[in-house]
């Protein structure tokens, strides 16, 4: 009897393994080198994006941690020789315009032998106590400090900047401003960039290139800068 042609021949072992491995994956070395050179490129762009950025924050940006909290002070004074009676704010407290912040027992009054009169301190302003340089029972003489305020919408922050990073800086730029024992940021503006001068080891002498130059920079607070007071590093 003769034999008769299949209707279809079985794949060879060597095309039946090729097939099993699933269609369109095809790796070769051509492609891993590829890979590797885009990877090694997008390396390169990310260190390059990271070292202008350095640069242009160091050219653009100017930090210092030399830098300290201003404004002005307004005494609150025994108006002759006299004795704390009562001290009636404490440092750090907020007063108001004509809030009694003392009271003090004044000698001699129109007559040497008058009897000591009674005298209620008050604040000229509002502001913010920052010292109390008396103490009850203390005796004072005419003109001697009782408590001391300072404005909190007047203050601003002189920030001693190094001569090399000061270029960038002009008044109307914006700043940051971290005041140190508050533990926040304040927003600032700078107001002026004073004459640069050359730290001296508390005698005078010549200027020389290895003495470090600092430029002050006066950078006012852009709204409320809550506990901030003078005497404060920034």
């Amino acid at each position: 009897m003769a034999s008769q042609t299949p209707a279809f021949a079985a794949p060879s072992q060597a095309q039946s393994q090729s097939d099993s491995r699933g269609p369109g994956l095809n790796i070769t070395g051509r492609n891993i080198s590829i890979w590797m050179v885009a990877s090694v490129a997008l390396l390169f762009i990310g260190m390059a994006v990271a070292l202008f950025d350095l640069w242009f924050q160091s050219f653009y940006y100017a930090s210092t941690d030399n830098a300290f909290v201003e404004g002005s002070y307004v005494q609150v004074a025994s108006p002759g020789a006299a004795q704390v009676s009562a001290i009636d704010v404490r440092q750090g407290e907020f007063v108001a315009q004509g809030q009694t912040v003392a009271t003090v027992r004044v000698f001699g009054g129109s007559a040497p032998s008058a009897p000591p009169v009674n005298h209620h301190l008050k604040a000229p302003r509002e502001g913010v106590v920052v010292s109390v340089p008396a103490r009850e029972g203390q005796l004072l003489t005419a003109g001697q400090a009782v408590v001391v305020l300072t404005d909190p919408s007047s203050l601003w922050v002189v920030a001693n900047l190094d001569e090399t990073s000061v270029k960038g800086v002009r008044v109307g730029q914006s700043a940051e401003l971290q005041i140190t024992v508050l533990d926040q940021t304040c927003q600032g503006e700078v107001t002026e960039v004073l004459p640069e001068f050359a730290p001296t080891n508390g005698s005078t002498q010549a200027r020389s290139r290895t003495t470090s130059t600092v430029v002050p920079v006066r950078v006012d607070f852009v709204g409320e800068c809550a506990g901030a007071h003078p005497g404060m590093s920034a």
